[in-house]
Formats: structure tokens, C-alpha cells, sequence
């Protein structure tokens, strides 16, 4: 049966001076990029309200289902993915040694002692020797590093150089009088 238009609260089509002829006008509209098949559309003459007859319609939808677990395996494999790339872009440098020893240091002798810094990741890497939080100078007045920053190439070495340099003379008393040691 149409379901427009009606003379408001019965089942009469329009008996106004317009006289307009019964429609089928009322729609169910969706949009969709997967399957809908629509199983039934009716209308519901019962409700006489109004000068439309309301409809209904029952659908078939296919949806996607999630499957949890699969969802889970994906996002660990990509995050563990995610974290082997950060991983890999962190620099990794190597010492040729980690302790300086610097024995017989005598008063204005300098002694050097090198160490190799290799880059030996796979991204330039910078370098900087910073003070403590509570120091302003990053050595003892009596060290001197060189050089202090820098930046490292993959594969590529820098020599950094630890210089020490005894300055002032050690005191011993003797006999209540400093004396320079020997």
C-alpha cells in the first residue's frame, strides 16, 4: 500500500481541494561499501498520526569481525618491529680501554694517555665530557681532554687525548719547613 498521502488520523487517501494521488515517497536510504541486502520493508498502516504511514525495513549487514588474539599478535609484532628500529638507530660506541693509569708523574712533566672512541653503530653519534651536577669544571684543574665533544661517523674512530700535568710542587715539612719533593 502507498504510504503517502493520507488524510491525518485514518486510512482515507487525501480528500483536500489538492486531491493529491497516493505515493510510495517514505524511504529507508543507507550507504555502503560492503553488502547490505534489505530482507523485508513494510508499512505500518496501524498509526494513523501523521499523513505518512511510517516504514521499517530489516537488513542484512556483513560486518568485519575482530578477532582479538590475531589483533594482539599483529600489534606485538609491530611494536617489537617499532622498538628494533629505535634500538637500532641508538648510538653504540666502543672503548679501546676503560681505566687510565698514569704512574710516576712528576712536577711540570706531562704525560698523554689516548683512548679510542669507535663508533660502532649504524648513525653518527655525538660527544660531549660534561661536569657533575655540582661542579662547574668537567676535570680536575690537573687534566686536560682533548677533544672535549665531538662527532662520530658509523665506523669511524676519534682519538681522545687525557693529558695530566702536575703544576704546583707537593710539600713534605721538614723540620717544621716546607721543602719541594724530589
Amino acid at each position: 500500500m502507498p504510504t503517502y498521502k493520507y488524510d491525518p488520523g485514518t486510512d482515507k487517501f487525501d480528500t483536500s481541494e489538492k486531491c493529491r494521488a497516493p505515493a510510495w515517497c517514505d524511504r529507508i536510504l543507507w550507504k555502503s561499501n560492503i553488502g547490505v541486502k534489505c530482507e523485508d520493508y513494510r508499512s505500518h498502516p496501524i498509526h494513523k498520526l501523521s499523513d505518512h504511514k511510517p516504514v521499517s525495513a530489516v537488513l542484512s549487514v556483513h560486518t568485519r569481525v575482530v578477532d582479538v588474539q590475531k589483533k594482539q599478535l599483529i600489534l606485538d609484532e609491530i611494536l617489537k618491529d617499532l622498538d628494533r628500529i629505535a634500538n637500532d638507530s641508538l648510538p653504540q660506541a666502543a672503548l679501546n680501554r676503560t681505566e687510565l693509569m698514569f704512574d710516576g708523574v712528576k712536577y711540570l712533566e706531562a704525560q698523554e694517555q689516548p683512548i679510542t672512541l669507535h663508533n660502532t653503530g649504524t648513525d653518527l653519534f655525538e660527544f660531549e665530557f660534561i661536569p657533575k651536577l655540582e661542579d662547574k669544571a668537567i676535570c680536575a684543574p690537573w687534566l686536560v681532554i682533548e677533544p672535549q665533544k665531538g662527532i662520530v661517523d658509523p665506523g669511524n674512530v676519534m682519538i681522545i687525548n687525557f693529558y695530566r700535568f702536575h703544576r704546583q710542587p707537593s710539600f713534605q715539612t721538614h723540620r717544621g719547613r716546607p721543602q719541594a719533593r724530589r
